[in-house]
């Protein structure tokens, strides 16, 4: 896309990255291809893509925690990346969604699509796939996500996870599978979330108790043992 620089590996050689950081950035395609121990989007940033990167170590932190941003929505992609076996970034997800800010009620603009959360969490950490904290609005999850997250343990993982009481969140077109939990919500109450066109298989468990207003719509469910959790 014009505008865009396009920062990649060269053709045939294998690219290890410490810790990418992007700070009041905009029109960046970061990958395909890089292997990335840590990474985070904050600031003010817009109209960043990370694209089809392998991560490892410690997961990716998309943060608005103290800015207060107007450049919503900002049009963040994170999509065909791999979230193996590491440890959370700022809270509990291999992604984390952060917006504690006084735009908390903006549309965000934040796509995670075409991921694979692959595997049980490892022994020292909470393991989400990816949480959503604080006000924030305006995120897709999906289409195309693979979650394959389950507990282990006393280690709590969830394949998706609210720990907010953020608006309009739209989780849509992905596969849940061979897990423990595929949503459950902690200490918030979402309004308006859409959880349409998910397939869901030999998962224990769907919570959506804390829900103000929730859609549920053309999902395909197998050996789904509880779905709707109440506390």
């Amino acid at each position: 896309t014009s505008g865009y620089v396009t920062v990649r590996e060269a053709p045939g050689q294998a690219v290890t990255v410490s810790s990418t950081q992007f700070s009041n950035a905009d029109y960046i395609k970061f990958g395909p291809g890089f292997t990335i121990s840590a990474g985070s989007i904050l600031a003010c940033s817009t109209n960043i893509h990370l694209l089809g990167n392998t991560w490892q170590t410690t997961g990716l932190a998309v943060s608005n925690y103290n800015s207060v941003c107007t450049n919503y929505p900002a049009n963040l992609l994170v999509d065909g990346n791999t979230f193996p076996q590491i440890t959370p970034s700022i809270s509990e997800g291999m992604v984390d969604v952060r917006d504690q800010s006084a735009n908390g009620a903006s549309a965000w603009g934040v796509v995670i699509s075409n991921n694979t959360f692959p595997g049980n969490a490892p022994s020292n950490s909470t393991g989400d796939g990816v949480q959503l904290t604080g006000n924030v609005r305006g995120v897709t999850i999906g289409p195309g996500n693979i979650f394959e997250i389950d507990q282990v343990g006393p280690v709590h993982a969830d394949m998706i996870q609210f720990f907010c009481s953020g608006q309009d969140n739209v989780i849509t077109g992905n596969w849940f599978r061979d897990g423990a939990v595929v949503l459950t919500h902690h200490t918030g109450t979402p309004t308006g979330t859409q959880f349409t066109n998910n397939v869901v298989r030999n998962v224990g468990q769907l919570q959506v108790d804390q829900s103000v207003n929730f859609l549920f719509e053309h999902n395909t469910l197998s050996d789904l043992f509880d779905l709707f959790a109440l506390n």
